[in-house]
C-alpha cells in the first residue's frame, strides 16, 4: 500500500494530481532535495505496475502516452517485464522441483526462492548490478543537477552582496560630502566655488546610488517591499504539451515588473559524448515565429542542463516551443527533442 506522499506522486505523473497538489509538488522540489528522488523511486514502480495490470484503463492510457512515447521508455518496459519474467521462471523452477506430498509453506517458498544454483545466482547477480548501476547513474545525475542549481544560487548571492557593499561605500562617500558641505557653509569666509564643487559631487553620488539601487531591483532573487522578482524561472524537461486535462505542463506567469525569463533545460536522455555543440531555436508555436536562436551552447561543466534566457517584451501570452539540435563530431546537425512551455501575463 503506497503512503499519502507517494500516492500524490503517482497522481502527479499520471496527470491525476489537483491544482493545489501539483503547486505543493512542484514547490517541494525545490525546498526538499530528496523529494525528486522519492518522484522518481515512484516512476519506476509504475512500469511494474504496468507490466502487472495493476493501472486501471484511465491510468495506462496516460502512462503510454507519457513514457512509452521515448525509446528509452519503452527499454525502461522492457527490462521491468524481464525482471517479472526471471522472477517468476525462477519461482516456478523452484516449485516443480519440490514434490506435491511435501510442498513448503510460504515462508519456505521465499527462502527458496534465494537458494538456486551457481548459474543461476550468477544471472540474478549479473540483473542486480545493471540495476544498482543504473540506480547509481540517476543518483549522480540528480546530484550534479543539485549541484549546478546550487553554484548558480550561490554566484547570485556572491553578486548581490558585491552590489550592496558598493551601495554602502558610496553612501559612506555622500555622508563624508555632506558633512565637509554643512562645515562649509558654517565658516563666514567659505569659498563659493569649493561649495559648488561640493554640491556637484553630492548630486554625482546621488545619481550613482540611484542607478545601483536600479540594478539591484533588476537583479534576480531579489524582491524588493511590495514588488516582485523581475526575472522569472521555469525548469523544463522534454515532453508533452499539455496533460490529460488540457492544462499546460509548463506554465509560467510573467509580471509587468518582469524583465526577462531564464529557462533550464534538463537534458534528459541524451548523451553528452555524441555531441559538440547545441543550438536553440524558440518559436511561438500557433504562429510560427522566431522568437530567439541560440548556437554554440554547451552545458555547464557535466551538467545535462542547458540555460538561457529570454527577454520579456519578446514574449506574449501564448504557447512557445524550443527546439534542441545538437552538432555531431563530424559536424552535423540534427534535431534531439522540443520543450515546449505556456506564457501568461
Amino acid at each position: 500500500m503506497m503512503n499519502t506522499q507517494d500516492d500524490i506522486f503517482k497522481r502527479y505523473l499520471l496527470d491525476d494530481a489537483t491544482e493545489d497538489e501539483r503547486i505543493a509538488v512542484e514547490e517541494r522540489f525545490i525546498t526538499d532535495d530528496a523529494a525528486y528522488d522519492e518522484m522518481l523511486a515512484v516512476e519506476d514502480e509504475l512500469f511494474y505496475e504496468y507490466k502487472e495490470d495493476e493501472l486501471t484503463p484511465t491510468e495506462r492510457a496516460v502512462f503510454e502516452r507519457k513514457f512509452l512515447a521515448t525509446r528509452e521508455g519503452r527499454d525502461r518496459l522492457a527490462f521491468a517485464g524481464a525482471f517479472l519474467e526471471t522472477t517468476a521462471d525462477i519461482a516456478r523452477q523452484k516449485s516443480f522441483a519440490v514434490a506435491p506430498e511435501a510442498q513448503p509453506g510460504i515462508l519456505t517458498s521465499i527462502a527458496a526462492f534465494f537458494s538456486f544454483g551457481k548459474a543461476m545466482k550468477f544471472g540474478m547477480a549479473a540483473a542486480a548490478l545493471v540495476l544498482s548501476i543504473g540506480v547509481i547513474g540517476l543518483l549522480i545525475q540528480n546530484q550534479r543537477m543539485r549541484n549546478d542549481l546550487a553554484a548558480v544560487q550561490q554566484q547570485n548571492d556572491a553578486e548581490e552582496r558585491e552590489r550592496e557593499a558598493q551601495l554602502a561605500e558610496k553612501q559612506r562617500q555622500q555622508k563624508e560630502i555632506e558633512d565637509q558641505l554643512n562645515a562649509e557653509r558654517e565658516k563666514t569666509t567659505a569659498s563659493e566655488e569649493r561649495i559648488k564643487e561640493l554640491e556637484s559631487e553630492k548630486n554625482k553620488l546621488e545619481n550613482e546610488i540611484n542607478e545601483r539601487r536600479r540594478v539591484i531591483d533588476r537583479s534576480p532573487n531579489v524582491s524588493q517591499p511590495g514588488g516582485q522578482r523581475t526575472i522569472a524561472t521555469l525548469v523544463i524537461s522534454p515532453g508533452l504539451f499539455t496533460r490529460s486535462d488540457g492544462v499546460p505542463m509548463n506554465r509560467v506567469k510573467l509580471s509587468p515588473a518582469a524583465t526577462s525569463l531564464r529557462v533550464a533545460l534538463r537534458l534528459k536522455n541524451i548523451n553528452l559524448a555524441d555531441y559538440t555543440s547545441y543550438t536553440l531555436n524558440a518559436t511561438a508555436v500557433d504562429s510560427g515565429n522566431t522568437i530567439l536562436t541560440r548556437s554554440g551552447l554547451r552545458p555547464g561543466g557535466r551538467s545535462k542542463t542547458l540555460s538561457l534566457s529570454i527577454p520579456a517584451n519578446t514574449l506574449l501570452r501564448a504557447d512557445y516551443a524550443i527546439t534542441l539540435s545538437g552538432v555531431t563530431k563530424t559536424g552535423e546537425t540534427e534535431e534531439i527533442t522540443k520543450y515546449y512551455f505556456s506564457v501568461d501575463k
